[in-house]
């Protein structure tokens, strides 16, 4: 890995600083890397990257004064920042409670934190997450006044692991290896990886008490005892069941910023229903002709909500007797109005709130005029 760093004049605009550091970057890898025609795109997380294959890593940075870019055969991050003065709560939202306390015991905070700062952006952009990623997920340490990444230091320095997101599409045996044929996500390339052993990640699988726990409160689930969503786009994180919410590997395996991702928005959804007063109901739902009801219980199997229950009702018989039958009755609030009773219904009494039978030949009369 080579750093290449070059001062420039305090007053320049971002812009200007912008343009600097790629300039820097362009001359470096003309005469030190030959690579004549560079050309830079960026991963969708804005991580920059050289198009073309076998191209080193690259990193860019600035700051007032200064500009710098990093080149390297391996995934590489670079930051620089001017020392200013930092507010509080921004060192509560990066640094872990540890990190804080060192912070506090230094004799100039302002500069330990930028210390910090410096050093989880220079790995995030390393990893290609950007701001996407807390900067709570990495602890540091400084260990004889050089800081070390907990968890990831010795791996990375001691034993040389490289770590890749990507999808790989084949692994085939060629010349007494494994040639290894994959994508690299972020920084969209074809990766070719000759290995000498391929590890396949554990399965997963949904844990036996999922199907219960579906059953009781009538979610949807596929094949493979996993739930699913009321609708892929519109609905990612909502199941079928009003008021049931799904995040996490309860959909299906899952890394991390996904599952954050799809808990956030699950939250919110939570959020937006709790802090209103009263909730807004389907309007079409089912509803009983109670005096058509037979309580043959057809409708009540067939609810995939669970909204339909039985009960013992009094009616009013010939010469003043007392009749008590068994009825259907829906909980409003329960219902989604599918509409899976009124089919069922062998007697009839079972209609949509607003498509009853009636209606709904009112309207097909009124098409074929």
């Amino acid at each position: 890995m080579r750093r290449y760093v070059e001062n420039v004049p305090p007053s320049l605009t971002q812009k200007e600083l912008h343009d600097r550091a790629y300039a820097l970057l362009y001359r470096v890898l003309q005469d030190e890397w030959d690579i004549a025609l560079p050309v830079v795109e960026k991963t969708p997380l804005g991580k920059p990257y050289l198009k073309g294959e076998n191209m080193p890593h690259i990193s860019l940075s600035h700051t007032k004064g200064i500009v710098c870019c990093a080149v390297s055969r391996k995934n590489v991050g670079i930051d620089a920042e001017y020392p200013r003065r930092v507010r509080g709560s921004a060192a509560e939202r990066v640094c872990t409670p540890a990190e804080l306390r060192d912070i506090q015991s230094s004799p100039n905070p302002a500069a330990r934190f930028l210390a910090y700062w410096t050093l989880k952006e220079s790995i995030s952009k390393c990893r290609g997450t950007g701001l996407s990623e807390s900067f709570q997920n990495y602890e540091i340490t400084f260990q004889n006044g050089m800081p070390h990444l907990n968890g990831y230091t010795l791996f990375f320095e001691q034993y040389g692991v490289h770590y890749i997101k990507g999808m790989v599409g084949k692994v085939t045996p060629e010349a007494g290896k494994l040639k290894v044929q994959a994508s690299d996500l972020l920084e969209n390339r074809q990766l070719h990886i000759d290995a000498d052993m391929v590890v396949l990640a554990a399965a997963i699988e949904p844990d036996k008490s999922a199907r219960p726990l579906a059953t009781m409160l009538t979610a949807s689930m596929d094949t493979n005892d996993f739930f699913t969503e009321a609708h892929p786009k519109l609905r990612p994180v909502e199941s079928p069941t009003a008021g049931v919410f799904l995040s996490g590997m309860c959909q299906g395996p899952k890394d991390i910023p996904e599952t954050v991702a799809q808990a956030s928005a699950a939250a919110a959804k939570v959020i937006g229903l709790l802090c209103k007063d009263s909730l807004t109901c389907n309007p079409c739902v089912a509803q009983p002709d109670e005096m058509m009801c037979n309580g043959c219980s057809n409708c009540e199997k067939v609810c995939p909500y669970g909204a339909i229950t039985y009960i013992d009702k009094e009616f009013r018989g010939p010469n003043r007797t007392t009749l008590v039958r068994r009825v259907a009755q829906v909980n409003p609030a329960v219902c989604q109005g599918c509409g899976a009773c009124t089919v069922a219904c062998m007697s009839g009494a079972m209609d949509l709130k607003g498509f009853s039978n009636r209606q709904i030949m009112a309207e097909v009369d009124a098409i074929c005029r």
